[in-house]
């Protein structure tokens, strides 16, 4: 946090102020309250105010039902990288029953393939197809971290955390959540953006 802090104070970064969205954070709570599994009062708390900040200040330009989206995901994909380390298998098997179309081993997890489903419906196809496989790139990168928390990464293996950073970091995910169908409905408009708009992406989020 002092890092972050102190580079954003250096870029003279001003902070947008965009109001909270009560609506969002309700009807995310009450999304939450369905999942039949006790994560925690804690838990929740935080699944709400950082999904829903989110949606309210890099999205904020985006319809409601593309904030839901936004603020829904990031909150099914932060019970896979905060808490997920509990949970392997649910994690690791994501991607196999994601494709089978098997039922996943947590109800967090299939609520998210629902919204996988859905992506083609609020984002252009370039866009959705990037989420999807950004999803599904992103939680095994998750998994590969759990599962190798104790290796040693070799002396000329110098760029092995960088490659898994890229792949953890949801980047094309959140990078082609500013973009909705009813805006641009081809990406050709946009495209050239996304290399600085990921990388921003990755170094902040």
């Amino acid at each position: 946090q002092t890092i972050l802090m102190g580079f954003l104070s250096r870029c003279a970064y001003q902070p947008p102020k965009t109001s909270r969205d009560l609506q969002l954070r309700e009807r995310l709570a009450a999304e939450i309250s369905t999942w039949s599994i006790d994560l925690g009062f804690n838990v929740v708390s935080k699944m709400i105010e950082t999904s829903c900040s989110y949606a309210e200040t890099a999205y904020c330009h985006t319809s409601s039902e593309h904030r839901y989206y936004i603020a829904l995901y990031t909150a099914c994909m932060l019970y896979g990288e905060d808490l997920g380390e509990r949970d392997p298998d649910s994690v690791a098997q994501f991607a196999r029953r994601l494709i089978s179309g098997q039922q996943q081993l947590n109800p967090i997890f299939d609520r998210l393939a629902e919204l996988l489903k859905e992506a083609h419906n609020y984002w252009t196809d370039v866009g959705a197809d990037a989420i999807v496989t950004g999803t599904v790139d992103a939680l095994s990168a998750t998994f590969i971290e759990f599962a190798t928390a104790g290796m040693k990464v070799a002396p000329l293996a110098s760029r092995y955390p960088y490659y898994l950073r890229t792949r953890a970091g949801g980047g094309p995910q959140y990078t082609h959540f500013m973009f909705m169908r009813s805006w641009r409905e081809t990406a050709d408009s946009y495209l050239q953006l996304l290399p600085e708009i990921e990388h921003w992406t990755l170094g902040t989020k």
